[in-house]
């Protein structure tokens, strides 16, 4: 009997290996995933059908956002559209990308009436600004926040006899490094429409202003 180690094309049984190809890109596509991540804005229920049309629109803009950058460079391989799904860290590990320590927001209401949603935390019916009372200033400062009241000029108001005169702004510093995370929502006081850039400490990234209240982070 003829034996031989080269079996070249002769006729008989040979070894073919099981060649692994899950992780080979294909050209299908993506199908059926979905990309978590923290965004400005969002749905947090179901996903979200996230195109190169809508992307700002519905995640907010936020070229310094990891998460964004995500989605913006797998629509930017031609994928039509992407499944995102809006999520919320836990306070003690959230980052707010683009935080400030500091902003200034009007149009406030010395009298009108906030609810006030402090790290999850809600506050309901708070009052503008009122010594004596569970106003913007005692409620903020519970979390470290200091807020003061501000005129047309963007200088502080003093009150008188308790009530605060002529409020157009207020300021809102977090000297602590810590992350906070606040909605003001207007219940009965004037629409907050402006945001104005801090001079020390630059522009706030996270700042939105929708048709409800304003959303913002402090770091």
């Amino acid at each position: 009997m003829n034996t031989t180690k080269i079996l070249g094309e002769a006729v008989g049984i040979q070894r073919q290996d099981i060649i692994d190809r899950t992780e080979e890109q294909t050209a299908d596509g993506l199908t059926g995933a979905v990309i978590l991540g923290r965004f400005k804005r969002g749905r947090m229920d179901v996903p979200m059908s996230i195109h190169l049309g809508n992307i700002r629109g519905q995640l907010g803009y936020d070229p310094k956002n990891p998460d964004y950058i995500a989605v913006q460079d797998c629509l930017d391989t031609n994928v039509p559209s992407v499944q995102v799904l809006r999520v919320k860290e836990s306070i003690e590990n959230a980052i707010c990308v683009g935080a400030t320590k500091k902003i200034t927001l009007g149009t406030m209401s010395s009298g009108g009436y906030y609810n006030i949603k402090i790290n999850n935390i809600l506050h309901e019916g708070v009052i503008g600004f009122r010594d004596g009372r569970d106003d913007l200033k005692s409620i903020f400062a519970l979390y470290g926040i200091e807020v003061k009241p501000l005129n047309s000029d963007f200088q502080e108001i003093i009150s008188n006899g308790g009530i605060y005169n002529e409020v157009e702004y207020a300021s809102f510093f977090h000297p602590a490094n810590s992350h906070v995370d606040i909605e003001i929502i207007t219940v009965d006081a004037s629409k907050i429409d402006e945001y104005i850039v801090d001079d020390t400490y630059g522009e706030n990234e996270t700042v939105l202003i929708n048709s409800i209240g304003v959303t913002f982070c402090l770091n």
